[in-house]
């Protein structure tokens, strides 16, 4: 799209999970940057004199994360981690240490047991894969500052919809800028990375439009909790709710769309 038809913005709009626990169904959210823990970088454990599997893990390559993490007296990129279990395939969360020695970035202690998350390239001119000694990368993708700036001021005379046919909600919902928002399904994420919302597109999006120069945004409406509204183990809203959130989001996005500048 961005190619074909060569658009000075682009905004994604739509539906989200929400995993701060200060917004509520039909709550409109824009973040100002976009993440996804998911990408990562699948490392090889090391073997030992008699061949038996050690907790030290080895890589090389441009997207070996070792920015990211050290341990106490090495280097980066020579770390420790804990294995998972071969009886049992369980994944450990990272070690107190591991958490304690981040160095590049606190909140990228995000860890499977044997992947780290890594960053992604953004190549907006053509030399920029040949940059030394890595092309320019970045975790958190920021959007559009036109975007956001046009949004600020279209959201102080917005209101919201609490009903859309299926069904209604018990009060207003708003429209807010937050921090970060996360493609993704990680679990117990909300602690390490304060993502407002949860959803699976956004973070694609926006790092194919930075490498194509289009301001971009990602406007979201909160369908459902993530992980269930409390007292309701078991239920997703999604399917009661999706309307009015769908028709929220629209409402935000048209709105900020009319109010660009050209």
């Amino acid at each position: 799209m961005a190619l074909l038809f060569q658009p000075k913005y682009m905004i994604l709009s739509g539906i989200a999970g929400g995993i701060d626990p200060d917004l509520r169904i039909g709550d409109v959210v824009i973040p100002r940057t976009w993440f996804n823990p998911q990408l990562q970088k699948f490392i090889r454990p090391l073997h030992d004199e008699n061949d038996n599997l050690t907790n030290y893990f080895a890589d090389s390559g441009l997207d070996f994360p070792d920015k990211f993490y050290t341990e106490p007296g090495k280097t980066p990129g020579d770390f420790a981690m804990t294995l998972p279990s071969p009886a049992t395939c369980q994944l450990p969360a990272p070690s107190a240490a591991l958490l304690a020695n981040v160095t590049a970035n606190p909140a990228l202690t995000v860890s499977s047991g044997f992947a780290v998350p890594i960053e992604v390239e953004l190549l907006v001119n053509k030399s920029d894969t040949f940059k030394t000694p890595t092309p320019p990368t970045a975790f958190h993708l920021p959007v559009s500052s036109t975007i956001l700036a046009t949004a600020a001021r279209v959201l102080r005379n917005i209101t919201l919809e609490n009903n859309a046919g299926y069904a209604s909600l018990p009060y207003i919902p708003t429209a807010r800028i937050t921090q970060r928002g996360m493609s993704s399904n990680s679990e117990n994420i909300f602690n390490l990375l304060r993502p407002s919302c949860v959803e699976m597109e956004g973070h694609a999006v926006i790092q194919v439009c930075i490498s194509n120069k289009v301001q971009c945004a990602v406007v979201r409406s909160i369908s459902d909790l993530a992980g269930g509204a409390p007292g309701q183990p078991g239920e997703n809203e999604i399917g009661a709710f999706f309307g009015v959130a769908a028709v929220n989001t629209a409402k935000v996005a048209i709105a900020i769309i009319r109010a660009l500048p050209l």
